[in-house]
């Protein structure tokens, strides 16, 4: 009997639908990966336009479901106990590397310069992705420079049933610690944004004046301009300005705490402040639209952390 491979939409999906639980990654940064994972299986200009409504779908799922979560979650718990365990000198990371021989070998380097460690304790990627298949999560663990003691063993499995976490540890530091849990990772700031849904847009061309990478990061070149204005201009980082342009005019877009900020080189450098989350209305300028020119004030409980 031949066993059928899953379509193009159904690797589509159940890839992005793993994404969303592991809460790793922001919207623009699921779709990209899907075309890596895909790559070489399909067209990638396809790839990317049948992801983008499939992330829409399962993000909006996934923030329905967190909706419904208790306070704290067996992720929140989880989370606790690694920062009591980075509090306590050792290395703690979640989702740390790809595997269990890379992250043994890259966790030194998370040592912050002029501090020392202890020891140390991940679990990587694949372990993540067993815990959303509901497998729990085993943890990686050792002292750094030297074999790995029962005490190092004993005071990771002591900070994560502190947390009421359940431990499966049989004492041998040949055997990494598991533990059980519901896999519920909150979605939250950045990582629950929504693509936008809209009948008007239209694309413009991005350009980084100064330095921004990492995942929330745009690409430059033709890009949607709601899902730029919804997905990435309300977090331009302070002091990067990104320049918009259409057809022959263009805005140089900066954040300024809690609002956006564009000024229009076409249009004698005229400046149109707006709401960090109104980014289609520098947009609705740029492309002819008319658009007040609003002060916007930073709310009182406005906190800026870098």
């Amino acid at each position: 009997m031949e066993i059928e491979e899953p379509g193009l939409d159904e690797q589509i999906r159940d890839f992005v639908r793993r994404q969303a639980a592991l809460a790793e990654l922001p919207a623009a940064a699921i779709v990209a990966q899907t075309m890596e994972y895909l790559h070489g299986e399909a067209n990638p200009a396809e790839v990317e336009a049948r992801a983008w409504p499939v992330v829409t779908e399962e993000l909006a799922a996934h923030l329905t479901f967190q909706a419904q979560w208790p306070e704290v979650t067996d992720n929140d718990r989880l989370t606790a106990a690694f920062r009591t365990l980075s509090a306590a000198g050792l290395v703690a990371r979640e989702n740390f590397s790809c595997c269990q021989n890379c992250g043994v070998a890259e966790i030194g380097e998370e040592v912050p310069r002029g501090r020392t460690a202890r020891g140390y304790a991940f679990y990587h990627q694949q372990d993540a992705e067993r815990g959303v298949d509901g497998s729990g999560v085993y943890l990686t663990y050792g002292l750094l420079g030297q074999p790995a003691t029962v005490d190092v063993g004993e005071e990771i499995a002591a900070a994560l049933r502190a947390e009421g976490l359940t431990v499966h540890w049989d004492g041998h530091t040949g055997t990494r610690i598991k533990v059980s849990l519901t896999w519920q990772r909150r979605r939250v700031g950045r990582l629950a944004a929504l693509p936008p849904t809209v009948d008007d847009d239209v694309d413009i061309d991005v350009e980084l004046l100064n330095r921004w990478t990492g995942v929330f990061a745009p690409t430059e070149g033709l890009s949607s301009a709601a899902r730029l204005a919804a997905l990435h201009l309300p977090w331009l980082p302070a002091g990067v300005r990104i320049r918009l342009a259409h057809e022959e005019a263009s805005v140089l877009v900066r954040r300024e705490g809690d609002v956006l900020v564009g000024a229009y080189p076409e249009q004698g450098g005229r400046e149109l402040t707006v709401g960090r989350y109104d980014g289609m209305n520098l947009i609705c300028r740029l492309t002819g639209g008319s658009v007040p020119t609003v002060a916007l004030p930073a709310p009182p409980d406005f906190l800026e952390a870098t």
